[in-house]
C-alpha cells in the first residue's frame, strides 16, 4: 500500500512522463499556428499600404480607409494571440516543464542542527538554499524578506529565538518546521512522527506549521505511544525511562568540551544528567503518548559524537492481564508493518550498543526480557532520527514527496 506522499511522487512522476511526449508537439503546433497568423496578417498589412500593389492601388480612397481599419483590428488580434500564446508556453512550462526547485531558508544555519541540515539539503538537486548575510542575521527586515521569499523555513534555534521568528513569520504563507521545543506542544503544529498514527500523517502532510521531535522523545514515544493505543499499556502508568547519548547533542559547546585537547576527566565517563525530572522532551512525551504522569526519565552522556539507545523497563504487572512479551512485539511490528524508517527487530538482543546506529536515519525497536521483567528498547542516531533526519522526513512529506528521499537507511 502506497502512502499519500509516494502516491503523490508517482503521480508526478507519470505527469512529468507525459509532458516529454505531449509538450514538446503540442508546443510546436500551437506556434506554428500562430506564425502562420502572425504571416497573414504581415503579407495584408504590406498590401495594404503599399501603392505600388496594383490590387490595392485601383481601390478608392474611402474604401482604402475601410481596409486599412479592418488591417488595424488584424494587428490588434495579432497582438492577442502572440500575448495568448505566451500565456500557453508559460502554463504547460509551469505545469509540465523541467523539474522547479523549492526554496529552502534555514534560520540558525550557524548552530549544530542547522549547521548538519544545511550540508544535507545543499547536495540535493531539488533545493536551492537561501543565504543570510551573516551581518544581517539578526535584523528583523532582512529575516522576513527571506522568509517571504522561501517555500520552506527551518527554524534551528534556541527555543526563545524560535518563538520570536515563528511570530515575525506569523502572518507569511510560508510553510514552517521547527527543530526547536518551543512549539512541540503547541496548538496548530503538527507533530513530525508520522509513523505513530495515520493521523499524525495526514496532518503533517497538510501542515503550514509542523514541528521535529525531541531525540530521546522519539524513541520513547516510538515504544509507548502504539501500546496505549492499542490498551496493553495504561496511561495511567508509572513508568522509567532511560536514554543513553552521543554527546553532539549538547550542541557546540558540548562538542568542544568533549573533543577539547585539555578536558576534565568527568567527561572521560557516562555524564546523568537533568536529575530534577524538567527535562526539556517530557511535555512532548506526556502529550504525545496521552501519559497522566510523565516518567522518570534518566537521560545519559556518553563519550561518543553521536548514537542513542532509549530503553523503558516494564514489569508484567503493568501490562494488560495476559499480556506477554511476544504479544508486545507483535503488536509493534503490526503497528509499524510497511514504515520505511521505524522497524521491529526480530532479534532478542543480550546486549545494545548506542553508537550502533550513527550516520543512519531510520530506528530500530528490539522487545526483550522475561515473563515478569521486560526491556523496550529503540536504537537511532540522535542526529538522525532523532534531529536532522527526522526534520527532512517531515520536509518530504509536507511537499508530497517519499518521505525517504535525501535519508541514509540501513
Amino acid at each position: 500500500m502506497l502512502h499519500s506522499g509516494q502516491a503523490g511522487c508517482r503521480h508526478n512522476m507519470k505527469k512529468k512522463e507525459l509532458s516529454r511526449l505531449i509538450f514538446p508537439e503540442a508546443a510546436g503546433a500551437l506556434f506554428g499556428f500562430i506564425s502562420s497568423k502572425i504571416i497573414c496578417c504581415d503579407f495584408v498589412f504590406f498590401c495594404a499600404f503599399c501603392p505600388e500593389v496594383r490590387f490595392f492601388a485601383v481601390l478608392h480612397k474611402r474604401q482604402r480607409a475601410e481596409l486599412q481599419k479592418i488591417i488595424f483590428l488584424i494587428c490588434g488580434l495579432r497582438l492577442i494571440f502572440f500575448v495568448f500564446a505566451c500565456i500557453i508556453f508559460i502554463i504547460f512550462e509551469y505545469l509540465f516543464g523541467g523539474d522547479h526547485m523549492t526554496r529552502v531558508f534555514i534560520v540558525g544555519a550557524e548552530g549544530t542542527a542547522g549547521l548538519r541540515l544545511h550540508a544535507r539539503l545543499q547536495k540535493r538537486a531539488d533545493i536551492a538554499l537561501l543565504e543570510i548575510d551573516p551581518a544581517l542575521r539578526k535584523e528583523r527586515r532582512e529575516l522576513r524578506r527571506l522568509i517571504d521569499g522561501a517555500d520552506f523555513v527551518f527554524l534551528c534555534l534556541p527555543d526563545a529565538a524560535a518563538l520570536e521568528i515563528a511570530a515575525l513569520a506569523q502572518d507569511s504563507g510560508t510553510r514552517i518546521i521547527d527543530t526547536s521545543t518551543a512549539h512541540r506542544t503547541a496548538p496548530g503544529w503538527a507533530y513530525g512522527f508520522p509513523e505513530l498514527s495515520a493521523r499524525h500523517r495526514n496532518a503533517l502532510a497538510q501542515a503550514k506549521r509542523a514541528v521535529s521531535p525531541g531525540c530521546h522523545a522519539s524513541g520513547f514515544i516510538a515504544l509507548v505511544y502504539p501500546l496505549i493505543s492499542l490498551g496493553m499499556l495504561s496511561a495511567d502508568s508509572l513508568l522509567t525511562c532511560s536514554s543513553l547519548t552521543g554527546y553532539s547533542g549538547g550542541g557546540k559547546k558540548m562538542i568542544a568540551a568533549y573533543e577539547a585537547a585539555r578536558r576534565p576527566e568527568a567527561l572521560k565517563s557516562p555524564l546523568l544528567y537533568a536529575l530534577d525530572q524538567t527535562h526539556k522532551h517530557l511535555p512532548e512525551i506526556s502529550a504525545q503518548c496521552g501519559l497522566t504522569n510523565p516518567p522518570v526519565f534518566m537521560p545519559v552522556v556518553g563519550d561518543f559524537y553521536s548514537g542513542m539507545l532509549v530503553s523503558v523497563p516494564l514489569h508484567a504487572a503493568q501490562l494488560k492481564a495476559g499480556c506477554t512479551a511476544a504479544d508486545i512485539h507483535r503488536a509493534l511490528k503490526a503497528h509499524y508493518a510497511g514504515s520505511r524508517l521505524v522497524r521491529v527487530s526480530e532479534e532478542v538482543p543480550a546486549s545494545l550498543s548506542a553508537g550502533a546506529f550513527a550516520g543512519r536515519d531510520d530506528m530500530v525497536l528490539f522487545v526483550s526480557g522475561g515473563p515478569e521483567r521486560i526491556v523496550l528498547s529503540a536504537l537511532f542516531d540522535n542526529l538522525g532520527k532523532g534531529a536532522s533526519g527526522a526534520a527532512i522526513q517531515c520536509f518530504n512529506l509536507m511537499l508530497g514527496l517519499p518521505e525517504e528521499t535525501g535519508l541514509a537507511l540501513g
